[in-house]
This record gives C-alpha cells, sequence and structure tokens, in this order.
C-alpha cells in the first residue's frame, strides 16, 4: 500500500526553509507547576497543557492556537533534548501558494491542493540559552478523518477476522478509505516540515535517516524515488496518556517505514488521536518515534505536550501586563 507520489513527497520535505519570523509569544506571569514546566524555556510555558476538546470546534481554525513539543534525540547512550513552540498567527491569511497531494489508487490518480498558511516555530535546546526562531508554510487540513480514523477501521474489521481467506479479504480498503491515506500522510508530512524548517531540527532529523546511495540515485539518472508505508493493520488500541483534561482520550499506534529508492530510510512508530481540536493543528499525531533503520540505538522521540487555542493566548498575553 504505497501509493504516494515519491517526487511530490521530497518536494514538500525540501521547500520548508525560514524566512521573516513574526515576534515571540508573551510569557504569562504565572509559573505552571511540575519539573517539566520548570526545564521549558520562559517563552514557552503557556503553551503547555490542552485546551479541553470541543464538539463545535472547527478543524479548519487555526487562528492563535499553539503548539508544545519536546525532540528527544537518542545515540549510543546519549541523549539531547530541544523545545519546539509552534505558533499560528491570530490574524493569519492563507498563502496565495498551495500544495499537491497525489496518490494514486486502484489505478486512478487523486489529487488534492490545499493553500498554505504561515506557522511562526521557535526552537532551544535543553541546557542553552539561544533561542532559534523560524516560519514554516503547512497546508491547512480539510475537514476529513486523519490516521486514528483509519486505524479505526482495521481495528473493527480485525476484530472479526477469523483468519481464513474471506476474512483476510474483508481487511482490503474501499476507494474511498484509501483516499484518508491522502489525510494520514499529509499530517506526517507536516510534522517533517516544522522539524525540517529548523537548521537544529533538521540536523536531527536527518541523523535518524539512512541516505540514499548516490552512486544508485546517479545511475537512475538522478531520480530519487520515495515510499511510505503506514501499516495501519498492525494499530493497536492504546491511551493517549497525554496532561489533562485529555489523559483519558483514545488513541492508536502503528508501525511506518520510509523507504528511498527501495531501500528503508527510516523506520517509525506514531501514535495518534482524533484530529479534532486540540489537537488538530499535527492532524492528531501525539508521538512519533524515528528509528535509524541499520543504527538501532539512533532514534528521535516528538512530543506532544500541549495544544492551546487563541482564549488561552489571549488570557496570556493579559497576565502579562
Amino acid at each position: 500500500m504505497r501509493w504516494l507520489s515519491a517526487r511530490i513527497f521530497l518536494s514538500f520535505v525540501l521547500v520548508a526553509g525560514c524566512s521573516s519570523v513574526a515576534q515571540a509569544p508573551v510569557a504569562p506571569t504565572s509559573q505552571v507547576a511540575g519539573d517539566l514546566a520548570t526545564a521549558l524555556p520562559e517563552l514557552m510555558r503557556g503553551a503547555l497543557g490542552f485546551d479541553p476538546p470541543r464538539a463545535d470546534a472547527n478543524p479548519t481554525d487555526w487562528e492563535g492556537w499553539r503548539q508544545l513539543f519536546r525532540v528527544q534525540l537518542e545515540d549510543a547512550g546519549r541523549s539531547r533534548t530541544w523545545w519546539v513552540l509552534t505558533r499560528v498567527a491570530q490574524d493569519a491569511v492563507p498563502s496565495e501558494r498551495f500544495i499537491t497531494f497525489s496518490m494514486t489508487i486502484d489505478g486512478v490518480q487523486e489529487t488534492i491542493g490545499r493553500r498554505l498558511t504561515r506557522v511562526s516555530v521557535w526552537v532551544q535546546e535543553q541546557g542553552e540559552d539561544d533561542l532559534h526562531a523560524s516560519v514554516v508554510e503547512l497546508p491547512r487540513p480539510a475537514r476529513a478523518p486523519g490516521a486514528f480514523d483509519l486505524c479505526q477501521v482495521y481495528l473493527a474489521r480485525s476484530a472479526g477476522d477469523s483468519g481464513d481467506a474471506d476474512a483476510t479479504a474483508a481487511l482490503e480498503l474501499t476507494h474511498a478509505e484509501k483516499r484518508m491515506y491522502m489525510t494520514c500522510v499529509s499530517s506526517f508530512v507536516e510534522l517533517l516540515r516544522v522539524i525540517q524548517g529548523s537548521e537544529d531540527l533538521s540536523h536531527v532529523l536527518w541523523s535518524v535517516i539512512q541516505k540514499p546511495n548516490w552512486v544508485g540515485v546517479i545511475l537512475k539518472g538522478g531520480d530519487v524515488s520515495v515510499s511510505i508505508d503506514p501499516r495501519f493493520a498492525d494499530a493497536a488500541a492504546v491511551m493517549a496518556e497525554l496532561a489533562p483534561p485529555l489523559e483519558s482520550l483514545p488513541a492508536c499506534r502503528f508501525p511506518m517505514s520510509v523507504d528511498v529508492n527501495e531501500e528503508r530510510a527510516l523506520d517509525c512508530e506514531l501514535t495518534v488521536c482524533s484530529p479534532r481540536p486540540p489537537l488538530h493543528l499535527g492532524g492528531g499525531i501525539i508521538r512519533l518515534v524515528g528509528t535509524h533503520p541499520t543504527r538501532r540505538e539512533r532514534h528521535v522521540t516528538i512530543e506532544l505536550l500541549g495544544s492551546r487555542g487563541p482564549a488561552a493566548t489571549a488570557a496570556a498575553a493579559a497576565t502579562s501586563h
């Protein structure tokens, strides 16, 4: 089930660059209790924790939202940590630029286009004083199911799988369900664009990716083929284990691999929730563990620590004055 257009995927990752940066978010005067808040850079503490879910919330509304991530790189017993804050301006307007997602499904090319929105990113390594800022452009999601919903499809069908040929065939996706892959893969790409948009974190990302054999690339005329294989059939139902009020939120965990020129480049494990506010900016992805395919002791963990909406942002700014 590797339907993603390779050349399109590479353009997603490589076009994410730096440009002018919006003013850094105002830090609240109140301190968030706990060791985690103490370790956070002061400017990021107001984004720790989650807004409560609301049934009437629109997953396409990004304005004023902030997300907080922790990125940890483990390599042969050595560990480094980065804190990452992303924010969409309250008055953000969609860019004139689009990104096109394209897959071939059942012999038919399916394409969707999404307008880009500017997202400010601040990164600080734990133990360092420098706060690095950049801007990436991310595709605003449509009202569509995400990876969590596709996991639910597989889990429901596998529950009645008796192991015979008919039951195994029943696990095959319909054409409409295969289109859900486009949403799932785009969420993964969005997370990579955030990481790639920071010079510091880009280095972290590439440290766990097996680079292609460039001799083979040259012999193939310079073409690089990339395939993404999210294995939803191996999904497991788990608890999100997020901070309150999302501590009891259901989640799913599944493996995913990325191949470059038909050779394994990255092994991943993703944990996802329903892509509804407050988890809509990342398509419901709350945790990603990426492991180097040949150096198994080297892996990066990206986990979501907070997602706050415009009301929380305004309250934080008010208490700082």
